[in-house]
């Protein structure tokens, strides 16, 4: 049976309900048993918004170690500039007994570069002519020029193209064949089988190949050991009855290692300290968003100052810190997820082996906070609310527990960058228009917090 409710008690009901949803949306501190236990005694929690400036700033350098491909080409726009990929691999062999002698020649020698991926910013670009180029390298690949800034012109590798013709590409494709030039095929030849049982050897002399974007409009993706040298070769060897035995050698061309070399002709010129309305992410080596430890330190200490009540011995602990990055939508959809990355993250930009750079330093790591390792689904977009959230409470957790600023160094400052395997992304290229400081839908970062009696 249902009972009828007394139309005043309804009402009552009704009020106390909209009391409640109204004052649950006041960011205060909460307190239990505040009447009966002393206040150094209460276990507090409490909600807040802030807003931390994000500046516009163009790193200096970014890993562009990658496992994944060699990434060639340029792309232009209008707003973002040209960026520019072009990479150094390995050269391998694929057998460790192969036997040169004396008596071979050269027929041929050719380049196979299998294609992995295309970018564009759109599909009508796909005719674009793209330029490129082969060269020797000079300087062994290894942990001194794993940086974007590092590979240098007649330094790094032969300024003198490999290969004998122009090679430009057209359109959509799976592979392009170049012809190499045959005295690398000679060069080739004076390997002995000593070299081919050990790599650091054959490495030492036979250093790479560095594929360089000449000019076009597209990304492309070059797989790594899917990509091949073939060198076609005439061998006389009476021993084992040869007599200009018409024969092959392939070698892997990237194997599983490549260093991709970015360049960025106008995305410096967004660099900004204060941006108004926009907020640019260019991927690979373009300008990012960044945030100031310093500022932001500054910011945490005045805020904690001004509405958290704490008393002698008490510990503030972040048990939630969102930066929430409102995304500029697109006009055109069709490009979104083209352009936008699905995934991006803080990183500090410090050395390769520690998390702090010093004024020392000349080139720089970017490394994702340990935030990233904590939750669940770190800096994912929000296609309902069109913006990107990344969580970066231990990083502001730091920052409180650091009693002062002239602690905090160069490498603790934020840059919000693509991720891809838990890695800064250098093996595609994105780019992002965000919501500037003063737009309506501007940057901020949410807290959840509670401050701890010891």
């Amino acid at each position: 049976m249902f009972r009828r409710f007394n139309s005043g008690l309804a009402a009552i009901a009704l009020c106390l309900a909209a009391c409640t949803a109204l004052f649950s949306c006041v960011k205060n501190d909460r307190r239990t048993a505040s009447d009966i236990i002393p206040l150094e005694y209460l276990l507090r929690t409490g909600m807040d918004t802030l807003v931390i400036p994000v500046q516009n700033r163009y790193p200096d350098s970014v890993q562009s170690t990658n496992l994944k491909n060699m990434l060639v080409g340029e792309l232009s726009d209008p707003v973002f500039g040209s960026v520019i990929s072009s990479s150094a691999s390995l050269l391998l062999p694929y057998s460790d007994s192969t036997q040169f002698v004396d008596s071979t020649s050269v027929i041929n020698i050719y380049a196979t570069l299998s294609v992995d991926s295309i970018f564009n910013f759109q599909s009508t670009d796909e005719g674009i002519p793209l330029a490129i180029s082969l060269h020797k390298m000079l300087t062994p690949l290894d942990s001194t020029n794993n940086f974007n800034t590092s590979l240098k012109e007649g330094e790094d590798y032969e300024a003198r193209p490999l290969n004998l013709f122009k090679t430009v590409l057209y359109g959509g494709t799976s592979a392009v064949d170049i012809e190499i030039d045959p005295d690398f095929g000679t060069e080739l030849l004076q390997l002995r089988v000593w070299d081919f049982k050990d790599i650091p050897t054959f490495t030492q002399k036979i250093k790479g190949i560095y594929i360089k974007a000449e000019s076009g409009g597209k990304l492309l993706g070059f797989k790594l050991g899917s990509s091949t040298l073939t060198l076609r070769y005439y061998i006389t060897d009476y021993t084992r009855k040869f007599n200009m035995k018409d024969t092959t050698e392939t070698f892997a061309l990237g194997y599983s290692y490549a260093v991709n070399s970015f360049s960025n002709t106008k995305s410096v010129d967004l660099t900004d300290e204060n941006p108004d309305y926009y907020i640019y992410l260019d991927g690979l080596v373009g300008v990012k968003p960044f945030i100031d430890a310093k500022v932001a330190w500054r910011i945490l200490q005045d805020w904690v100052e001004e509405n958290v009540t704490m008393v002698e011995g008490d510990r503030l602990i972040f048990n939630r810190v969102l930066l929430r990055l409102p995304v500029l939508r697109p006009y055109d959809y069709t490009q979104f997820d083209r352009e936008y990355p699905p995934t991006i993250y803080a990183f500090t930009q410090g050395e390769t082996t520690t998390n702090t750079q010093t004024t020392k330093d000349t080139v720089f790591f970017m490394r994702p906070i340990p935030d990233f390792l904590s939750v669940s689904s770190p800096g994912t977009l929000d296609r309902t609310r069109w913006e990107y959230g990344v969580d970066i409470t231990q990083w502001c957790q730091d920052l409180v527990d650091t009693d002062s600023e002239d602690e905090l160094l160069d490498g603790d400052n934020l840059w919000i960058g693509p991720v891809s395997n838990n890695m800064f992304d250098n093996g595609g290229y994105k780019r992002v228009t965000l919501h500037g400081n003063k737009a309506e839908s501007h940057p901020t970062v949410e807290i959840t917090y509670t401050v701890v009696p010891l």
